[in-house]
């Protein structure tokens, strides 16, 4: 699962890299855009997968309920008392020193040129009124960091888990994923955002209380002579899931009902991924080795310094191909400087917390006893 986290986040700063490259940035932007030979298939076919940057916050909106549920379900008496504020912890410390990083990218390099319209896109500046929209999260996020819109409902998710846990697991697994599935379609069909994000994190939190499900499906698998075209199936069914959207783009774009109708699928995919990187022998392994347990370590320190990173190159250099080039290598540059100085520290403080706060409700326990 890390050096799926990990895949993950590399998939998002590829996304953002390839972004600065007009041809790639404008169907994002503007609506289609009728283009050829490397640009249709980055965009228009299964290749889209490997930058799927949307599609990629799926995958950690699933994996983030599946290995929070796991973690309640170590203990018959999970601590809600310590998890809550070293849960907090954890999140907006980082996200503190991500707002601290974008503001001085920005002072330091102006955002004035001949850039992408996705560049563009982002504040010129970051007042005081934005700064406190990003530390705060709840009431949505402005476009000075983009990722972190994602942060909004992983808050909002860890805040209702315990409430989460009780709905997803209960007796009927296929049940409580139709009906995620079904409101997750609902709420981009009506733009309630909460109904369309909060489902993905219930099914995460489902599959990790139904896990048994899986392994005995995948024991069956395993049987079978034709066990490994079964996970190569389930993989790649995965990734044509996961860019549904942009397969179908070129003749529905002007359709409302193409993301309301997509998403679902998208969410299943991600889904499909999971377990396949989870119970599939040979990529369990391949995500075993050192660098992608090395992305996972640091994937969400990637998450969140990457785009500034990215932004400001494309304001010094005007060819997109070493923006792409440089701004990866960076981003990742960044991302471990950011892990040592800020991230490992905020793991530490709230584990700190966790301890200090578990003991003193069982203490507050046994004196009551």
């Amino acid at each position: 699962m890390d050096g799926l986290r990990g895949v993950a986040a590399l998939v998002v700063v590829f996304h953002h890299a390839l972004l600065v490259v007009p041809e790639l940035a404008a169907p994002y932007m503007t609506g289609f855009e009728s283009v050829s030979g490397l640009y249709f298939w980055l965009l228009y076919s299964p290749l889209h997968v490997g930058w799927a940057g949307t599609e990629a916050v799926y995958v950690f909106f699933v994996l983030s309920g599946f290995v929070l549920a796991r973690s309640v379900m170590r203990s018959s008496q999970f601590d809600w008392i310590a998890y809550f504020p070293s849960r907090l912890v954890r999140l907006y410390l980082p996200v503190v020193g991500a707002v601290a990083f974008a503001a001085a990218t920005i002072a330091i390099v102006p955002r004035v040129g001949q850039v992408s319209s996705w560049v563009s896109f982002h504040p010129a500046t970051y007042t005081v009124t934005t700064i406190l929209q990003d530390l705060v999260l709840i009431d949505g996020t402005s476009n000075v960091v983009s990722p972190l819109w994602s942060l909004q409902w992983e808050v909002l998710f860890s805040l209702l888990l315990p409430a989460i846990v009780v709905v997803a697991r209960g007796r009927w697994f296929a049940v409580t994923v139709v009906l995620a599935l079904t409101l997750t379609t609902i709420g981009f069909f009506t733009g309630v955002l909460f109904v369309a994000f909060m489902p993905m994190f219930v099914i995460g939190v489902a599959l990790a209380y139904h896990w048994g499900y899986v392994e005995s499906a995948s024991a069956r698998i395993a049987q079978r002579r034709s066990g490994a075209f079964i996970w190569l199936a389930v993989v790649g069914s995965s990734a044509v899931m996961l860019c549904s959207y942009w397969l179908l783009y070129p003749i529905a774009a002007n359709s409302t009902l193409l993301i309301p109708l997509t998403r679902p699928i998208v969410v299943v995919g991600a889904v499909l991924l999971v377990i396949a990187a989870a119970m599939w022998a040979p990529l369990k392994a391949l995500l075993s080795r050192r660098l992608f347990q090395w992305l996972g370590l640091i994937s969400f320190s990637l998450y969140l310094v990457h785009e500034p990173v990215i932004v400001a190159l494309a304001y010094l250099i005007d060819d997109p191909r070493w923006v792409v080039l440089i701004g990866i290598a960076l981003a990742c540059a960044f991302a471990v400087g950011f892990f040592f100085l800020i991230e490992r520290p905020s793991h530490r403080l709230a584990r700190k917390l966790h301890r200090s706060l578990g003991r003193y409700g069982s203490t507050a326990h046994e004196s009551k006893a």
